[in-house]
């Protein structure tokens, strides 16, 4: 991913990151149906969370979806 197309994409919210992603490596679907497809299921909703995909602190440099 470009230095500058991943700066955009982290100071977006998760959906945005999630098809930046993987339209990086999802070729068998249109890019439409591909950031439909992560904005319904990137969601408060979905994940249970309202940080989407939380992260856990084991210990210092060390984090754990979830």
């Amino acid at each position: 991913m470009a230095g500058s197309t991943f700066l955009r994409a982290t100071r977006a919210w998760n959906p945005l990151l999630a098809f930046e992603i993987l339209s990086l490596y999802v070729d068998d679907i249109p890019p439409a149906d591909l950031k439909a497809i992560c904005e319904k299921t990137y969601t408060p909703a979905i994940s249970r969370s309202p940080d989407i995909a939380p992260l856990r602190k084991l210990e210092t440099g060390f984090y754990l979806q979830g």
